[in-house]
């Protein structure tokens, strides 16, 4: 992985064919990239969508993952290794 992604997964709007939605809602579920936590794709999520009336809110279901992002891996090791021989 290169960067981190997101890809819309669940969407919530009116209940009526012909009814516009008072507040419609859309899940993304995001893949991050080590080293980078919750607030930091938030914080770029908001400057891509560059909207004030969207509310952009993050739910980690790894509570220490919420606060602290994801580790950064050495680049050493059998796993590594592995990966690498089987690419190159």
């Amino acid at each position: 992985m290169i960067r981190s992604t997101c890809a819309p997964t669940m969407m919530q709007g009116s209940d009526q064919l012909n009814v516009m939605p008072r507040r419609p809602h859309i899940d993304l579920d995001c893949r991050i990239l080590p080293g980078t936590g919750p607030v930091a794709l938030t914080e770029m999520l908001t400057e891509i969508i560059n909207d004030k009336d969207v509310q952009i809110q993050a739910n980690c279901e790894i509570p220490v993952l919420a606060e602290m992002g994801l580790p950064v891996t050495a680049a050493n090791g059998p796993q590594w290794h592995f990966v690498k021989n089987s690419i190159t």
